[in-house]
């Protein structure tokens, strides 16, 4: 393997690191009982139970990890066990991206501070208000009800704040503030996001797609200049093992756990389609019915950067062509999941 080629494979394994593991860091602080956890819940689409969860028994920071979400539940503000005047660097307050302020009443005194002393520092905070499903009262509709929550807000806090009211049980408002805190965050993290939040709607599923695609990319490429296992019957390599991560990420991009698959695998075909093709026969006979089909003329053209290796630039595009595919039919499983969820919740 030439000099050249080893660069840039180097080059291309840096890549999808740096897709895959950029932090969005969001930091949640409010009372307990204020619907918190069922918050990280509705973010990450996962029980609390299920999501890996680091605490310390001194500082009380509960932190949650998913993909590339790392969400941190914090402590009491100004207190006498966490003071004001140490808090931000105690914590690593600041390492954050996002901040977000729930409560379910009033707000109280320790989070009026703490939001002041984030805006100060030029912090991103948004309010969620939870258990909006629970606004009632004889003589007033929704809408005058949240009117008056924002009004007390602005007076408490001054100015005019980000307000969301959401429920964590039919998941009212979650989509409307995932899409706030993507637009707010920088650039380069945007797609991880994406990629790593529950999908609320179909226009989620298809930004989810969006946002794979490039990732995609990146595998095809590493599996042309990497190749290592030949496909019996084709005359390319490819090394089988990143063809499996990359299945197994766009998997966990629509949530598709293996409990999900072997359940909707029972009245869905698509669904038992896409376990088989996580299997290493499945993956087999699925890249050697689309070898089959890629031609040699059209595929030279497309990828440039191995030159005249035309075992290898058909095996960029029978990977695309199969990532591709992979990630139609995920989608397209997630949607009728997703649509069956939303015909349960009516």
């Amino acid at each position: 393997m030439s000099k050249g080629v080893r660069e840039r494979i180097a080059e291309i394994k840096n890549k999808i690191k740096n897709m895959e593991q950029p932090s969005i860091r969001i930091a949640i602080f409010g009372q307990p009982g204020a619907g918190k956890s069922s918050l990280v819940n509705s973010i990450i689409g996962e029980e609390q139970a299920a999501v890996s969860v680091q605490t310390d028994a001194t500082t009380k920071l509960n932190t949650y990890r998913h993909e590339n979400l790392v969400i941190g539940d914090f402590p009491g503000y100004g207190t006498a066990q966490f003071p004001a005047d140490n808090y931000l660097e105690r914590f690593g307050v600041l390492d954050y991206d996002i901040f977000l302020c729930v409560f379910n009443n009033k707000l109280h005194n320790a989070d009026i501070n703490f939001f002041r002393q984030l805006n100060k520092d030029g912090r991103i905070i948004l309010l969620v208000r939870t258990y909006a499903d629970g606004l009632w009262q004889p003589d007033k509709t929704v809408q005058q009800l949240q009117a008056e929550i924002f009004t007390d807000v602005c007076e408490q806090l001054g100015g005019r704040p980000q307000l969301f009211f959401v429920s964590n049980i039919d998941r009212a408002g979650i989509e409307e503030l995932l899409h706030s805190v993507q637009a707010m965050i920088e650039p380069a993290k945007r797609d991880a996001f994406i990629r790593s939040v529950r999908a609320e709607s179909e226009q989620m599923l298809a930004e989810k797609y969006t946002a794979s695609e490039a990732l995609i990319t990146n595998y095809c490429r590493l599996a042309a200049l990497n190749g290592i296992n030949p496909i019996p019957g084709l005359d390319i390599a490819l090394d089988m093992s990143l063809l499996f991560k990359m299945f197994a990420d766009i998997r966990r991009i629509y949530g598709l756990s293996e409990s999900r698959l072997s359940k909707a695998a029972a009245v869905l075909p698509l669904a038992k389609q896409i376990m088989v093709y996580g299997t290493e026969w499945g993956l087999m006979a699925l890249l050697k019915n689309i070898g089959k089909r890629v031609a040699i003329g059209k595929a030279i053209k497309y990828i440039p950067l191995v030159g005249q290796a035309v075992a290898a630039t058909i095996g960029y595009l029978i990977v695309k062509k199969a990532g591709l595919q992979y990630l139609r039919d995920c989608k397209h499983l997630a949607s009728e999941l997703l649509q069956a969820e939303l015909e349960k919740d009516k």
